[in-house]
Order: C-alpha cells, then structure tokens, then sequence
C-alpha cells in the first residue's frame, strides 16, 4: 500500500496529475439512510467537487433525492479511496457497484463532480443526451442504462 501511495504521489506535480494513466471507473448506486435536502446534497456534492479536483477525480452524481448513481473515474489510489468513504459513509445505505474496471479512457472527463437533482422536471432532452455522449464509452450497456434512465427521471 506504500508503494501505492509514493507512485501516486510522483504522479502530482503541482497539482497536475498525468491523465493519460491507467484509470478506474466505479459505478454505483445507493440509498440514502434518512432524507436528505437539496441544500443538504449540493453541499456534499459541492466538497467531493473540490476534493475531486485535487486528486484528478472525474464523474457525475445524480439524484433523486433519496437515491444515487455516482460514477467516479480517475487513478486507481483516488478512486479505491473515494470509493471506500463512500462505503463508511453512514449516510449511505444498500450499496451497489454496478461497475468497478480499469480504463484508458475517461467518459466524464470535464467534469469534477457534476451534480445533478433528477425528477423535478428542470433538467431538458439536452442533460440527457449530453449524459448519453458521456457514457458513450462505457462497454456495461446496463451500466449506460442505468445512467441515462437516471438522469431521464422526472423529464
């Protein structure tokens, strides 16, 4: 796990991370434990932004506001990391990993953590089918299913 930690950290220089390394994509969806506001989840998606920025971090978020389906994609060290706060997380309940692969390539690569409340009508045709061209990539056509069925919610 060492070496894990000084191979990543030679990767960082100034805050730059090399992004044609081998990366990882997860997948997953889960429940929140209690309901959580609107105000309650911009800000969590607002922090994991900012820390997904510094370790080079890439993905969106959605929710409905009582489930999610996050996809986080970056190097390998990041996103286990991410991935296993998400899992201790108390707020998070019934979690499922719907993809866990190693890639060359990132599908949300512009996008730190995109945050996106589904199911109020507000989002048009057009977020779905910019998360349709995002996933394009993503060989799990379930997987792809999944995220753009989420993110058509309430449309």
């Amino acid at each position: 796990m060492e070496n894990a930690k000084s191979e990543e950290a030679r990767r960082h220089v100034d805050g730059y991370v090399d992004m044609t390394l081998n990366l990882r994509r997860i997948v997953y969806l889960s429940t929140a434990a209690k309901s959580l506001s609107d105000d309650v989840v911009s800000s969590i998606a607002m922090q994991a932004g900012t820390r997904n920025r510094i370790t080079a971090i890439s993905g969106i978020l959605l929710s409905d506001g009582r489930r999610f389906i996050q996809v986080l994609e970056g190097s390998p060290f990041h996103v286990e990391a991410t991935m296993k706060r998400i899992v201790h997380d108390p707020r998070h309940v019934d979690i499922k990993v719907a993809e866990n692969v190693a890639t060359d390539r990132r599908c949300f690569g512009t996008w730190s953590m995109q945050f996106r409340r589904v199911g109020d009508g507000y989002y048009s045709k057009d977020f779905v089918r910019e998360v349709a061209e995002a996933a394009r990539d993503i060989q799990d056509v379930s997987v792809k299913a999944l995220l753009v069925g989420f993110a058509a919610l309430g449309r």
